[in-house]
């Protein structure tokens, strides 16, 4: 039964246990204290008792009684003299009875004349009197004996024992015990008075102290139910963009396959290039663009289905609508065209792609864990593949795990088995080698050379690119060094990813290793393709000037790529423009040899040399040399090649040596 009672009270809210145990606390103190009262109360109308007591023991016995009369009494006629002289004093303070004992408790005077002569007994309360100290008390005398008419009449009294002192109040001795007798029921009408007064004002405060109190828990537990509620709706959403997080997810998941339901697809999903878009507008723009991403995706699928974010730009979707694989990816490919469409943010015009992966239970998991790898391992495919979406096929499996493998094999050994390859830059009117680019390779021990389309990518996805772009700027400004030391003049140029614009260290490592190797700043020159500086122009500037004013040189990379505005170029410190491939293949085209000729025009407009990439064959170089083009590169030159081959290389008759 307590046991019942005890999980009833816990089922209670907490503003429902506050209420009672407050209620119960509050009436039980206002009880407590309105009996403390009520004894003060009473405590207080003895206290008035005693002074009353005293003024009659002052004003009236004593006025008419000597010392020696209080000691040896008084005879029958002194009493009934003395009564009529205090009858009118009595009256007038409301006393009905009184008792005068000398100290050998001999009663000298009493209202009752019959008790004259007679012994009282020794009790506490005459004994305290004798002692000096006046005692009150209130008491039922109708069943005592021997009491007089006038007492039992009056049934409750208020007694009144009081020293009877002759002389001063300090200094008088004490000659006898004055017991007076006053009404009770004024007193207790007093007392009615006076404690109803007082447990009404009680009652008031408590009432007011326990609404107060109730009002105070009842907003802080609100408070705490709407923290609570933000709690959960924190715990199971995404902070930045409101949609359902992995917690939720993973027990909607869960809930569903334990429903038994015959056919659950689940999608995962992540957006391609958002690194760059992060890396390059920043992390503001990067928030807006994936608070738009999951807006696009709700609003693309059916009301019961669900899309959640995992994290960074990683998406899942729950698709209960479809009933077979073809289902899933048509909703998949639905949600890719949908994403593939332009955002505006906050004026900025940004098109990105995504890969979705698709799982299905049962055919390809009966699990939340399983389902979600087999989901990633398609993303994956879809994201290598360039096919928008995918739906997992056991085949995938050794390709995923290639991959997971290859990112901890370069994790391991990107210090020992990265190289630098080296492609030179040559003069056309000229034919003088005057430049080399520091291209990356992965010398794999058992795959061989593992070209940077493969690697680069799985690098900036595990956040590598720092570490890569350290190690080719290291072993490159040491290569130059050798070169220099050699006699060759040469130039170095070395890529400078997004990534790499907005790592606020790569400024001073750059000029660390420059000092490092004794490399002449000017020596260097840094290649950031035009997309980088048109996505984040204040950025470029910073980082520009910060080694620019080192003497360090800046070249735009796939230049007619970006849509860089004339302002913006204008406004750098920029000393070359490279003329992108894709034009420079095709420039047999009347528009891609204009859009050559503009670039070249325009370089040297704003006083940069110009370098045309992709130079294929002597037709090439020929038309830009007519054109103008200062600086071309490409395998009509030379392949990229290892430092000892490439020294080799420019000695040869093959290259005009320095």
């Amino acid at each position: 039964m307590i046991e019942s009672a005890w999980r009833k009270w816990r089922q209670r809210s907490l503003l429902q246990q506050f209420a009672l145990i407050s209620l119960i606390a509050i009436t039980l103190i206002g009880l407590l204290l309105g009996q403390m009262l009520r004894t003060s109360v009473e405590r207080q109308v003895l206290d008035a008792a005693i002074a009353e007591a005293e003024v009659v023991s002052r004003l009236g016995l004593q006025s008419a009684i000597g010392p020696s009369e209080l000691k040896n009494g008084l005879n029958s006629d002194r009493i009934r003299a003395l009564q009529i002289e205090l009858q009118t004093d009595f009256a007038r303070i409301d006393v009905i009875d009184l008792v005068l004992w000398n100290l050998e408790r001999e009663v000298v005077y009493a209202t009752d004349m019959r008790r004259v002569g007679q012994t009282a007994q020794l009790t506490p309360e005459i004994s305290k009197s004798f002692a000096g100290k006046p005692v009150a008390r209130i008491t039922e005398v109708s069943h005592l004996p021997n009491i007089s008419a006038i007492l039992k009449r009056h049934g409750t009294v208020v007694e009144v024992y009081q020293p009877v002192q002759f002389g001063s109040l300090d200094k008088g001795n004490i000659a006898g015990v004055l017991r007076t007798a006053i009404p009770y029921e004024p007193v207790a009408q007093t007392i009615t008075k006076e404690t109803g007064r007082l447990y009404i004002a009680l009652v008031f405060a408590f009432i007011t102290l326990y609404v107060l109190l109730f009002r105070l828990v009842a907003n802080a537990s609100a408070e705490l139910r709407q923290r609570a509620d933000e709690n959960e709706q924190q715990a199971r959403h995404d902070a930045l963009t409101g949609l359902p997080n992995r917690t939720q997810f993973s027990e909607v998941v869960d809930e569903t396959l334990a429903k038994g339901i015959p056919y659950l697809a689940i999608a995962l999903m992540d957006l391609d290039r958002f690194k760059e878009v992060n890396d390059t507008l920043g992390h503001h723009h990067g928030d807006l663009l994936l608070i738009e991403t999951g807006t696009r995706i709700s609003n693309t699928l059916d009301a019961r289905d669900m899309v959640a974010r995992l994290g960074g730009d990683e998406f899942a979707l729950i698709l209960h609508g479809v009933t077979d694989s073809e289902a899933a990816l048509t909703v998949a490919r639905r949600v890719v065209e949908a994403l593939e469409q332009p955002f505006n943010i906050e004026g900025l015009s940004i098109d990105i792609s995504a890969s979705i992966g698709v799982s299905i239970a049962p055919d390809h998991g009966n699990d939340l864990a399983t389902l979600l790898q087999r989901a990633d391992v398609a993303m994956y495919f879809a994201k290598n593949s360039k096919t928008g979406c995918a739906l997992y096929d056991p085949g995938f499996d050794n390709n995923s795990r290639g991959q997971l493998a290859m990112l901890g094999e370069l994790r391991r050994s990107i210090n020992e088995q990265l190289v630098v390859y080296y492609q030179p830059k040559v003069e056309l009117l000229t034919g003088r080698v005057c430049g080399v680019e520091a291209l990356v390779r992965w010398d794999h021990p058992e795959r061989g050379l593992i070209p940077p389309d493969v690697f680069i990518p799985i690098a900036e996805r595990s956040g590598m690119m720092h570490t890569m772009t350290r190690i080719v700027l290291a072993k490159s400004l040491a290569q130059l060094r050798d070169w220099l030391d050699t006699g060759f003049d040469l130039d170095l140029s070395v890529n400078v990813s997004a990534r790499g614009l907005h790592d606020g260290k790569l400024s001073g490592v750059v000029k660390d290793l420059l000092q490092r190797y004794a490399v002449p700043s000017e020596r260097l020159i840094l290649e950031i393709t035009e997309t980088t500086i048109a996505a984040d122009p204040v950025r470029a500037r910073e980082f520009l000037t910060s080694l620019g004013e080192k003497g360090v040189r800046f070249s735009i990379d796939d230049f007619g790529t970006g849509y860089s505005s004339l302002a913006v170029l204008r406004s750098l410190p920029v000393n070359e423009l490279k003329i992108d491939r894709e034009f420079i293949s095709d420039l047999a085209h009347p528009d891609c040899a204009a859009i050559v000729e503009y670039s070249i025009r325009l370089g040297h407009v704003l006083g940069l040399a110009v370098v045309a990439e992709g130079v294929e064959d002597a037709a090439d170089q020929k038309q830009l040399a007519g054109l103008g083009c200062d600086m071309a590169q490409g395998y009509w030159f030379a392949r990229p090649m290892p430092a000892d081959a490439f020294t080799a290389w420019i000695r040869s008759d093959l290259s005009i040596a320095a």
